[in-house]
């Protein structure tokens, strides 16, 4: 069976593809000029130029975090991201990454990645509020701080709105 694209389905995947390209390289580029704290297994935790704390796989898994965190905040934000590196979202990610950008006309395929982003995120604060025993205090604080930081350029193009998304989740606590 034959595709065909008309000239505007064809810009809006080109255009996706070069998000996806630029996601990548700034990826790469957070990860190089990382200054690497511990290991945890094969999994680095570095201080990095970043606004909120997030898991990142090249080759290996990232968590980067941004410099000034308090012990306590670091340690709640290091188990939040090694939680998401269990349920294989990085992957995850990725994949819906490349989805939205081959399927960049259809808004289904962008209703997908965003509701499994939220997903990721209601079962990540499920597992360490209710398995793992985290205070929903402190957990809530940490959700808030790490909200100032903005959304990154994957969750603005899949259309995550962090005020509704961050409502949703406190109120789930």
């Amino acid at each position: 069976m034959r595709v065909a694209f008309d000239g505007v389905g064809l810009v809006l995947v080109v255009a996706a593809l070069l998000v996806f390209v630029f996601q990548l390289g700034r990826s790469v580029q957070l990860c190089a000029t990382s200054t690497p704290r511990l290991r945890i297994g094969s999994v680095t935790v570095a201080d990095a130029p970043v606004a909120s704390p997030r898991t990142l796989w090249l080759g290996r898994h990232w968590v980067l975090l941004p410099p000034g965190m308090s012990r306590p905040d670091r340690d709640l934000a290091v188990r939040h991201e090694l939680t998401h590196i269990r349920h294989r979202d990085t992957a995850w990610a990725w994949a819906t990454a490349l989805l939205c950008a081959f399927c960049a006309p259809n808004p289904f395929a962008w209703l997908f990645a965003r509701n499994l982003a939220e997903l990721d995120e209601h079962a990540v604060d499920h597992e360490l509020v209710h398995r793992r025993r985290v205070s929903p205090r402190a957990y809530g604080s940490l959700l808030l701080s790490a909200a100032q930081g903005g959304p990154t350029v994957l969750q603005a193009a899949a259309g995550l709105s962090p005020r509704t998304s961050l409502h949703r989740r406190l109120v789930m606590l």
